[in-house]
């Protein structure tokens, strides 16, 4: 659950520094320290930008993966702090990250349309603009 938690918030830093300056938070121009700060209080942050829903949704992706991966890689005697502390590095490499974000990408947007969606959410206003555009 930690590691979920702490990899949602980066995403979070991550997704709104790439967002258009329109959608851009002022804690994006702040140095790291900051960044992690906001990192770290993802649930208020993206409750104030009216983006938990979605947020919510990627944790709960997140914490699916971790799942899985201690699933089938505990009992093949992977300690569980190699687990834990991999699964974030290897997200970032290009070919090993796509294929494990790949499954957080489908069950955060299967949660967010079955459990969210249905009760007014809305996806973050840069993800709709980027949609319309494309």
């Amino acid at each position: 659950m930690f590691v979920a938690y702490m990899w949602t918030g980066w995403e979070m830093v991550r997704y709104h520094s790439t967002c258009s300056p329109i959608d851009r938070p002022a804690y994006v121009g702040h140095g790291l320290g900051i960044k992690l700060l906001v990192g770290l209080i993802w649930p208020y942050v993206t409750m104030r930008g009216r983006e938990l829903a979605w947020f919510a949704a990627t944790f709960a992706g997140s914490v699916v993966l971790v799942g899985i991966a201690l699933y089938f890689l505990h009992p093949m005697g992977v300690p569980v702090w190699l687990i834990v502390g991999a699964i974030p590095f290897l997200r970032m490499l290009p070919v090993v990250g796509f294929v494990l974000n790949a499954p957080v990408a489908i069950v955060a947007t299967l949660v967010f349309f079955a459990l969210f969606r249905p009760f007014g959410a809305k996806m973050p206003n840069s993800m709709e603009r980027a949609a319309r555009h494309t």
